[in-house]
């Protein structure tokens, strides 16, 4: 991951949650799995990057760009929450 943030020039920080806990917390279920906080720590949105899943030609919905966009604004976010797209998360005991 730290290879592909690099080559991508990824802006966003990330981490390792070996144990799963944070992902249990928030109820995690695929990767990507998008939990986006306000400054108060209040789930604004939650759910997919955008409406496609690997085809970046195909994006037609924005939803997590959309939703910082309006976070910064100070302004309702149109699409709280949305389907989450990507590989199931498998946990393993």
């Amino acid at each position: 991951m730290q290879e592909r943030s690099k080559e991508k020039d990824f802006k966003a920080n990330y981490l390792l949650d070996k144990d799963c806990i944070l992902g249990n917390a928030f109820g995690a279920r695929t990767t990507p799995h998008v939990f986006l906080f306000n400054k108060f720590n209040k789930l604004v949105y939650t759910g997919s990057i955008d409406n496609t899943h690997a085809r970046e030609n195909k994006v037609k919905d924005n939803y997590l760009i959309d939703a910082l966009n309006s976070l910064g604004k100070g302004i309702k976010i149109k699409t709280p929450k949305t389907k989450n797209m990507g590989c199931r998360i498998r946990r393993v005991d």
